[in-house]
């Protein structure tokens, strides 16, 4: 028998059948049941989510007292029990704690083991509901001029055909959180940049997958492109430290997300952050600094559509540092970081290199204002590179892709909030981790380390 401690420090895992809500192979009427080897899901800031679960593909009868192998022994080979199509949902939880779920996926592949010695197994891997984007239309579908981009992205999910997730628009949620613990995700965390001019004819090319098509414009706007649940339990607290009360039960629903990148804090404190401490809950944290190829400035030029005037837009100096500034923030009590293009030039004083490096990006069928959204995206992706962490963890749920991160313990210039863009959570025979992919363009001055010369 497990003592009360120990349960709390045990993970544990289901694989979730969306369309019955019920455990797969809680219903087999052969008494067979789900026993599951390893589980691996990939989370990510914008694009597709991945699932990959091994399973013990023998079956098992009851003769007697014992439980011994049937024959034929392997329990996956009808490929009715699992199927190519079908959609399940991956699980995760501490103890008695309520389940966190981690993805909802459409199963693409199967991949079977029959080994010589030890078990047969199966692997089945999947991918989110945006996936079903990644489908090319049948013919070339042309948006006249004066469509606004949220009803582009609404017709592209329509014709895609992915019904089963809806868009979830432009509507402002601030990911509101409730007193157990579940967040609520149903619109934009990031207020949509105002735009008064004409969006001018776009083509969706048929040579092009609907994600394709999409994923070009998020990318001059700065916009991401995701799947999530609409209402998830997030727990703050490590493992272990409480034992939640189990709320109602939730459901599947979810739905696709095309917005802001959800880093922009403005200098705030994000709405919903994890805690990660150096020496408790970090197992490893291995950041990379990129100084000398980040561009100062961007400069976009071009032709307007509907005159003969070139359209040329720049942003530099102190705009170019405030855009990156926006991209940063801080939880409450500690120093605010510095940009990016700040630390640029302080950390390369001294040495023989250009103090400007711009970077010339070519507009084509933009106005004035899309091509400045193209300027301050393009400064924002490069400036993004100044700071990487590569990290682990022990098993956090509620570590995803799109929430930030607030890290202490290692001192300036490292401690502070990161924005989360990968999360792989690997359930297995070695325990429950999570490996994290983490960005941010500054940080806090490195001049304030108490072991500075």
């Amino acid at each position: 028998m497990t003592d009360s401690v120990t349960q709390f420090f045990a993970p544990r895992a289901q694989l979730v059948d969306v369309e019955s809500n019920t455990v797969v192979g809680a219903n087999w009427p052969d008494g067979n049941h789900v026993a599951l080897v390893s589980a691996r899901v990939t989370l990510v800031n914008t694009g597709v989510a991945q699932l990959t679960v091994v399973l013990d593909n023998t079956r098992f009868q009851q003769q007697g007292d014992s439980i011994l192998p049937m024959q034929p022994p392997w329990l996956y080979n009808a490929l009715d029990r699992l199927r190519f199509g079908q959609k399940v949902r991956l699980d995760l939880s501490y103890g008695d704690a309520p389940w966190t779920k981690m993805i909802v996926a459409q199963i693409n592949d199967m991949q079977f083991t029959f080994a010589s010695s030890g078990p047969s197994q199966v692997t089945i891997t999947g991918e989110d509901l945006l996936s079903r984007l990644k489908q090319k239309p049948s013919a070339d579908k042309p948006y006249p001029r004066g469509q606004t981009e949220e009803q582009i992205v609404r017709d592209v999910v329509t014709r895609s055909g992915n019904s089963d997730a809806p868009f979830a628009g432009s509507t402002v949620t601030n990911q509101t959180r409730d007193g157990n613990g579940y967040l609520a995700n149903t619109g934009s965390a990031i207020e949509w940049p105002t735009i008064t001019e004409d969006l001018q004819s776009v083509t969706h090319q048929k040579s092009q997958t609907y994600l394709q098509f999409l994923q070009s414009i998020a990318d001059r706007l700065d916009f991401e492109i995701f799947m999530d649940f609409t209402r998830n339990y997030l727990p703050l607290d490590e493992p272990g430290t409480a034992q939640s009360t189990t709320p109602p039960a939730d459901t599947s629903a979810v739905m696709m997300h095309f917005e802001p990148a959800r880093s922009l804090l403005n200098g705030h404190a994000p709405s919903f952050y994890v805690p990660l401490v150096w020496g408790r809950n970090i197992v490893d944290f291995t950041p990379k600094l990129k100084v000398w190829d980040l561009a100062t400035s961007v400069k976009v030029s071009g032709r307007n559509p509907t005159s003969v005037q070139r359209i040329q837009h720049s942003v530099e100096g102190a705009g170019a540092i405030a855009e990156v500034a926006r991209d940063l923030g801080r939880t409450e009590g500690t120093p605010a970081p510095m940009s990016a293009l700040e630390l640029r030039q302080t950390l390369l004083q001294g040495v023989s290199v250009p103090t400007d490096a711009p970077l010339d990006v070519p507009a084509t069928n933009l106005g004035e204002e899309r091509a400045r959204l193209l300027a301050i995206a393009k400064l924002r992706e490069k400036a993004r590179e100044f700071l990487s962490v590569e990290a682990s963890t022990i098993g956090f749920p509620s570590l995803r892709a799109g929430i930030h991160v607030d890290v202490s313990g290692l001192h300036a210039p490292f401690d502070g909030v990161y924005y989360v863009i990968k999360a792989i959570h690997t359930l297995d025979a070695q325990g429950y981790k999570t490996q994290l992919t983490l960005r941010r363009p500054g940080m806090q001055n490195p001049m304030t380390y108490e072991g500075h010369l």
